[in-house]
């Protein structure tokens, strides 16, 4: 018996009707549900995620994307959300789990000095380190060497940092640079200590190419700067050079004219010294 289409008015006014069919749907397309149990399971994977990329627009696609591949029909939003946001909050403190060895109390205490301000100039070791090179000059060069000198005393090129992905560890520097030092004071330690050992590490890599750069710039302008002295002296040369030769032509051009009284004079006292021998 074929229905009417006015019948489908009436569909779904069944809330059973409306389950059975979409499990029915499910089952067809080979679809699940995200079960209780898999949350922890989805978390940890979404965890290692930001460890890598910690967008959270882009975690929300990735969960996605994720769901989809496992054929598991997904959640509600705020689900989703939720779920990127404790990914998050476990990839903060699991990066600080990987960092500890590095922490050391003496360590600590010498990030917690970078966001300290120092009562003669006024500003923190945190916002000198992030300044870069305002001029390609040889001040601009050592003031550079002094910053790198500071962290080599530090010994930060010791650092073993390969526990964290290197997006991770440029995430986290470019924290660093962002975020004021007020912000970072008030961060808990699991997330202010990565972010400053991330970003000394990376600055450390920083600082040595401005240093190779300034250097390079400098050299090149001195190398400038000395091939135009060179010019100008070998032009200088030249210049004295024809003036003499002039010199010497007029003072060749006046001994021998027959005419000049220096010629005359010149002759007379030839003529005297042969008579006198």
């Amino acid at each position: 018996m074929q229905a009417e289409p006015s019948a489908l008015q009436d569909y779904g006014k069944r809330r059973m009707t409306r389950s059975i069919h979409f499990n029915a749907v499910l089952h067809h397309l080979g679809f699940g549900r995200v079960q209780i149990e898999d949350h922890e399971q989805i978390v940890a994977w979404l965890t290692d995620r930001a460890l890598e990329h910690d967008k959270p627009t882009l975690l929300f696609q990735m969960i996605c994307e994720r769901l989809k591949q496992q054929q598991k029909i997904r959640p509600a939003v705020s689900t989703l959300e939720r779920w990127v946001v404790t990914a998050r909050v476990q990839a903060h403190q699991e990066s600080l789990r990987r960092l500890q060895p590095l922490l050391t109390p003496e360590r600590m205490t010498l990030l917690d000095s970078l966001l300290v301000a120092e009562e003669e100039q006024g500003n923190t070791q945190l916002s000198r380190l992030r300044q870069p090179a305002n001029a390609n000059t040889p001040t601009a060069l050592l003031r550079t060497l002094g910053k790198f000198a500071t962290l080599q005393s530090w010994h930060v090129d010791a650092w073993e940092m390969s526990v964290l992905n290197p997006n991770r560890q440029k995430f986290l520097a470019r924290l660093g640079r962002k975020y004021t030092v007020q912000a970072l004071r008030r961060m808990g330690p699991e997330r202010r200590y990565p972010i400053l050992l991330s970003f000394l590490k990376q600055t450390l890599i920083d600082l040595t190419d401005e240093s190779i750069d300034l250097f390079d710039v400098c050299i090149t302008s001195r190398h400038k700067k000395a091939r135009k002295a060179l010019q100008d002296y070998q032009a200088e040369i030249v210049e004295t050079t024809e003036a003499h030769r002039q010199l010497l032509q007029t003072i060749g051009d006046v001994i021998l004219d027959n005419r000049s009284p220096m010629a005359i004079c010149g002759r007379a006292m030839a003529s005297a010294l042969r008579m006198a021998s």
